[in-house]
C-alpha cells in the first residue's frame, strides 16, 4: 500500500508537469478530485489526466473526498438534499463559513449521520478510486458532532438515531426516571425545548465544561462521536472493496481536538493545515510543534502546510526565507511540509480569490536538500528522555472551552487560558531548552489510553501535567515516583535539577532535535540543528559560527568517534571536530545558516 513517508516531497495542489519537475516531487497532496463541472472546475476526465501527469512525473496521487468545500455538489447530486442538512435546536439549517451562494442556497453543513449525505460521500469515493488515486484524503471534515458549536444536530436522522442509542444503553426504568416514557416516540429536540433549554444555553454547555446543565447532553455527544467514527469507517471499507486491496487514508481534521479525535483509528496519516504566525509574532512555530508531538504520540505522520491566510505576510513582506524555516522545522521534526509553490490565500465575496505564487529558486533548494539527504530522514524516530503525561479528559476541557464558534475550523484555539495547563506552552518551553521529550496521554472513552502500555523506565524525568485528581493515573505512575515532577503553573520548575542531555555552547537560539533509526542500530544518529536567529530585514537566519554541541552519551546510548555537518546551502559534508570525555562528546560546528543535520557515527 502506497502511503506517506517522512522524506516525501509533496506538491500541495495540482499544477503543470513543468511545475512538478522544478522539484524532486514524489507525491501530490491535495488532489482536488473529483470536482463537479460547475464554476469552471474540471470534469472527471480532467481529473484522470491530472493523475496521469502526476504518474509521468513519478508522483503518488492523493485524491480528495470533499466535505464542506463541496457543499454545492450535494445540491447537484440529490434533489432531496435539504433532508441531509444539519438542523439546530431552533429548527434552522446550519451553514458553514463559505461566503458564496449556489442556486439560491447558502453553504449548508450536511449531516454525516444522514444516509443521503453518506451516499454522496461514497459516490465521491467511487470517483476518487476510479480515477486511479493511490491514496484518499477526507478534506474539510465537518461531521455532525462539530455542529454542537452552532446548536446541532437535530435533523430527523440524528433524533431517530439518538433515540435508538438511548434505548441501547439505558433500561426502561432509567429512561422513565429522567422523564422519557416512550423511547420509541422520543424527540430530543422537543425534550430540551420542554425543559426551556435555549439555543444559546445548549451551545454554551456543549462546548464548555457545564454539560451536566443540559439533560442527556453527554450521551448526545457520545452518540455524535460514534456517528462520526462510523462515517469514516464506512468510507474506508467501501474504498477497500472498490480497489480490491487496502488504500491509505488521510484527513485534515484537527486530531488534537476532542471533536475530531475519532479520526485517529481510521487514518494512516494526516494532511493538515496548521496555523503559522508571521515573524513579528513568533519565530519558533509552536502550534505546529505541538501538533507534531501529539501525532507522534500515536504513531502518525503529518504532511502539513500553513493555513491560507498565513501565506499573506510571506507574499506581502517577500520573506520566503521565513517559510523555509517552517519547512525545515517540519522535516527536522519527522514530519513533512508540502511545497508552497502556488497557494490559495483567501476568498472574499465578489472579489477574485487571493493567491501566493512563489518565485523560481525560493523553495527548490530546500526540497533538493531533503531529497538528497533522505537517508538521514526516512525511518528516523525522535529521541525522548522526558515523558510529558497529559490527562486527556482535562485536555478535552481546555479545548471544549476554547471552541466557541470554530468547532469546524482547521485549527481550533489552543492558547493558554487562566487556570488551565498551558500544554502547548510547555512543549515549546521544552523544545527551546533542547529537552527531547514525548507526549503520553492518559486516555478516556474518546481517546485510547497510552499510559498502561508505555515503558516509563526509559525516561530520566516524567512531567505530570495534571491539575485534578486521577487515581488511576497516580497508581500507574507510582513505581516511577522518584522521576515525577508535577505541574505547578511555573515553567521554570519543570527542569529544576535536570541535567540536559544536549547543550548548545557559544550560541543562542539554536534548536537541537535528536533522532535515531530504530530499525538499524548501526545507522548514524542525527541531530537536526535549526537556527532561530531569523531577521526579517535579511530574510535569513545566520550564519552562526563556531559554537559547540555537548551530547551526553545517555542520549543515544552509544559512543561516537566521527561527526559531520550536512547543511542547507553548502556543498558536501563538513567534518566537525569531536572531543570525547567520560560521559559526553563535544562537537564543534563551524557555521550554520538555517538548517543542518549533524551526523554522528
Amino acid at each position: 500500500m502506497k502511503t506517506l513517508s517522512r522524506s516525501d516531497i509533496i506538491m500541495t495542489r495540482p499544477g503543470s508537469m513543468e511545475e512538478y519537475q522544478r522539484f524532486p516531487a514524489t507525491m501530490l497532496g491535495w488532489g482536488l478530485l473529483p470536482e463537479p463541472d460547475r464554476c469552471g472546475l474540471p470534469p472527471l476526465e480532467e481529473c484522470m489526466r491530472r493523475v496521469e501527469e502526476a504518474r509521468l512525473c513519478g508522483m503518488k496521487f492523493q485524491g480528495r473526498v470533499e466535505f464542506d468545500a463541496d457543499w454545492m455538489g450535494m445540491i447537484d447530486y440529490d434533489p432531496h438534499f435539504m433532508e441531509a442538512v444539519c438542523i439546530d435546536l431552533d429548527g434552522q439549517p446550519i451553514v458553514t463559513w463559505w461566503a458564496h451562494r449556489y442556486r439560491g442556497h447558502p453553504p449548508y453543513n450536511y449531516c454525516t449521520n444522514s444516509p443521503r449525505y453518506l451516499e454522496y460521500l461514497l459516490y465521491q469515493v467511487e470517483q476518487v478510486v476510479g480515477c486511479g488515486s493511490d491514496m484518499i484524503m477526507l478534506d474539510c471534515v465537518i461531521p455532525s458532532i462539530t455542529t454542537v458549536a452552532k446548536g446541532g444536530c437535530f435533523c430527523a436522522t440524528c433524533k431517530a438515531g439518538f433515540s435508538k442509542y438511548l434505548k441501547e444503553i439505558y433500561s426502561a426504568e432509567h429512561l422513565l426516571s429522567i422523564g422519557i416514557h416512550d423511547i420509541d416516540d422520543f424527540d430530543y429536540q422537543n425534550y430540551l425545548k420542554n425543559k426551556n433549554v435555549t439555543l444559546e444555553h445548549f451551545i454554551t454547555a456543549s462546548i464548555g465544561n457545564d454539560k451536566n446543565s443540559v439533560s442527556l447532553l453527554s450521551e448526545f455527544l457520545d452518540f455524535q462521536y460514534q456517528g462520526a467514527s462510523n462515517c469514516f469507517r464506512e468510507l474506508r471499507t467501501y474504498a477497500y472493496e472498490l480497489k480490491g486491496e487496502p488504500i491509505a487514508f488521510s484527513t485534515n481534521a484537527p486530531y488534537a481536538h476532542p471533536i475530531h479525535s475519532f479520526s485517529i483509528e481510521h487514518m494512516d496519516y494526516y494532511t493538515r493545515e496548521i496555523r503559522y504566525l508571521p515573524p513579528k509574532n513568533q519565530i519558533f512555530p509552536s502550534r505546529a510543534w505541538f501538533e507534531f508531538k501529539v501525532a507522534e504520540s500515536f504513531g502518525k505522520f503529518i504532511a502539513c502546510t500553513a493555513c491560507p491566510g498565513d501565506f499573506i505576510p510571506i507574499e506581502e513582506q517577500e520573506i520566503p526565507g521565513f517559510c523555509r524555516l517552517w519547512i525545515a522545522h517540519a522535516f527536522a521534526s519527522g514530519h513533512n511540509f508540502m511545497v508552497p509553490s502556488r497557494m490559495w490565500t483567501r476568498r472574499v465575496a465578489n472579489q477574485p480569490d487571493g493567491w501566493y505564487v512563489s518565485n523560481h529558486g525560493d523553495y527548490e533548494p530546500i526540497y533538493e536538500f531533503v531529497s538528497s539527504n533522505s537517508d538521514l530522514i526516512e525511518d528516523y524516530e525522535a529521541v525522548g528522555q522526558v515523558a510529558v503525561v497529559i490527562d486527556y479528559t482535562e485536555f478535552m476541557g481546555l479545548l471544549w472551552n476554547s471552541t466557541q464558534g470554530i468547532a469546524d475550523a482547521a485549527t481550533p484555539k489552543l492558547d493558554n487560558i487562566a487556570g488551565q495547563i498551558d500544554y502547548q506552552g510547555v512543549c515549546t518551553y521544552l523544545a527551546l531548552n533542547n529537552v527531547p521529550f514525548r507526549l503520553v496521554f492518559a486516555g478516556n472513552a474518546w481517546f485510547e489510553d497510552q499510559v498502561a502500555a508505555h515503558d516509563f523506565q526509559q525516561y530520566r524525568r516524567i512531567l505530570r501535567l495534571v491539575s485534578g485528581d486521577n487515581n488511576s493515573l497516580d497508581d500507574q505512575l507510582s513505581p516511577y515516583s522518584q522521576l515525577i515532577t508535577d505541574w505547578t503553573g511555573d515553567m521554570e520548575t519543570l527542569l529544576v535539577d535536570y541535567e540536559p542531555s544536549i547543550k548548545v555552547i557559544g550560541a543562542d537560539n539554536i534548536l537541537a532535535l535528536p533522532r535515531y533509526k530504530a530499525k538499524d542500530s548501526d545507522a548514524p544518529a542525527v541531530i537536526h540543528l535549526l537556527n532561530l536567529n531569523y531577521e526579517t530585514s535579511t530574510d535569513s537566519s545566520g550564519p552562526t559560527t563556531n559554537f559547540k554541541i555537548e551530547i551526553n552519551t545517555s542520549l543515544f546510548g552509544r559512543d561516537f568517534s566521527d561527526a559531520s555537518l550536512i547543511a542547507l546551502g553548502t556543498d558536501g559534508d563538513t567534518v566537525c571536530e569531536l572531543a570525547q570525555s567520560k560521559n559526553s562528546i563535544r562537537v564543534t560546528v563551524p557555521s550554520l545558516d538555517m538548517w543542518g543535520i549533524l551526523r554522528l557515527e
